[in-house]
């Protein structure tokens, strides 16, 4: 059985807004591999070295940003010297490409530095969308043999409550955060009489005060907040009694989301931009992908009131859930 180190460790009883996918990578993984490291991420770069005699291969989740966190740049030195090292010791890296960037065309940045050498260094690259087979294809194409799409693995179905009313036409989850356009979202909305009678819930915490009081200034009574971070199945709950989860953002490094791949699970038909993970799984019936907030108001003018296919969803979770990408993984792995 290889050992596998998984950057990065977290507890997500520690943060705000908890990201679970480390931990269910950590759980899939453990089936067919040995995961060195148990302990919480403290040192950064500095732990590859910790682990290094009995490690086999190093799993890098968003590496690429090292250079942001706490000394970032004499971390981007450390993990020269560790490629470096790792060369003459035969270790493998493998980095899951979660987003892509712009590439400067002008002088080099640390970004541009990070991704040349996960790009280089790298012995396997995993992404969750076919934009990141692109991203590469078209910034690295020397590299491009090494990734592999494989979908974002999803958990079971959470419950659904046959009794709940609709109360709520669209529903936005997640952290509250200026890049995710909700701003610029209800600004729409309030600029379209026709768009006047969407009752929409927002539920995430807004930890940007001045971003916050921007929102406020669009509410209408149609509008009501949970400024809360709320369990997963409570939010399930109350995807329930909206139409429509909405992703109101367009990200130009979006490639993955596990907000969507949460959203998957809730029961709840979602409208998302078409880019990503949301146009790879636009095949799905309860997947609608928009280009821009025009094509939004025709998709919510249709009064689309189908209901959410239980069946095919239960098919794609069983189909793509941690234990299938467990199996997918090991057999790529195996190859490298």
């Amino acid at each position: 059985m290889n050992n596998i180190y998984i950057y990065p460790k977290v507890i997500n009883k520690n943060l705000i807004a908890p990201n679970p996918y480390i931990e269910d990578l950590e759980k899939a993984l453990g089936r067919k591999f040995n995961i060195v490291n148990k302990n919480t991420l403290k040192y950064g770069v500095l732990e590859l070295f910790q682990h290094f005699p009995k490690t086999d291969t190093y799993l890098l989740n968003w590496f690429e940003d090292v250079f942001k966190r706490k000394y970032g740049k004499f971390q981007v030195l450390f993990f020269i010297f560790f490629i470096i090292i790792k060369k003459l010791s035969n270790k493998k890296i493998v980095w899951i490409l979660h987003n892509k960037y712009g590439k400067d065309k002008g002088k080099k940045s640390l970004t541009d530095l990070m991704y040349d050498l996960l790009m280089k260094h790298s012995d396997l690259i995993i992404t969750h969308s076919n934009e990141g087979i692109n991203f590469v294809e078209e910034n690295f194409p020397a590299h491009k043999a090494k990734v592999h799409y494989l979908i974002h693995p999803i958990n079971d179905p959470f419950p659904q409550v046959k009794s709940l009313a609709i109360e709520y036409d669209i529903l936005i989850w997640g952290s509250i955060q200026p890049y995710k356009g909700i701003l610029e979202f209800l600004k729409f909305v309030n600029s379209n009489a026709d768009l006047s009678h969407l009752k929409i819930l927002i539920v995430g915490k807004c930890n940007n005060l001045a971003y916050l009081d921007q929102l406020k200034q669009e509410f209408t009574p149609q509008v009501k907040l949970i400024n809360e971070v709320l369990p997963l199945e409570d939010i399930s709950v109350l995807a329930q009694k909206c139409k429509f989860i909405l992703f109101p953002y367009h990200s130009t490094t979006l490639l993955s989301s596990g907000v969507l791949i949460d959203s998957l699970r809730m029961n709840t038909k979602i409208i998302g931009p078409n880019s990503g993970a949301f146009k790879d799984l636009s095949y799905l019936n309860d997947v609608i992908v928009y280009g821009d907030f025009e094509e939004f108001k025709e998709i919510i003018l249709e009064k689309n009131e189908s209901k959410f296919d239980i069946s095919e969803n239960k098919i794609f979770c069983l189909e793509n859930s941690w234990n299938a990408f467990s199996s997918r993984f090991s057999e790529i792995y195996n190859n490298i």
